[in-house]
């Protein structure tokens, strides 16, 4: 039997799935960094950027809507967190 390791790096790529409950099919994943599909964790997309909304907020700051590419100004302008 072969047993491969999972080696875990903040900049390495998953594979995540837009709407967990849909599961790993065609249309449902993207490959994102590992640190950011940790944050997501359960939540849909929509769900994600929600809760990055709201702590954007907390900041003083907005995020555009998903499926949008180009960032708004104020996430440009401010410094980082």
């Amino acid at each position: 039997m072969i047993v491969a390791r999972r080696v875990y790096h903040p900049d390495g790529l998953s594979l995540d799935r837009l709407e967990p409950e849909k599961g790993y099919i065609e249309g449902n994943v993207v490959f994102c960094k590992c640190s950011i599909n940790t944050m997501k964790g359960p939540l849909t997309e929509t769900g994600f950027y929600q809760r990055m909304q709201q702590i954007l907020q907390v900041h003083g700051r907005n995020l555009k809507a998903p499926g949008t590419r180009a960032a708004p100004d104020s996430l440009n302008s401010n410094p980082p967190i």
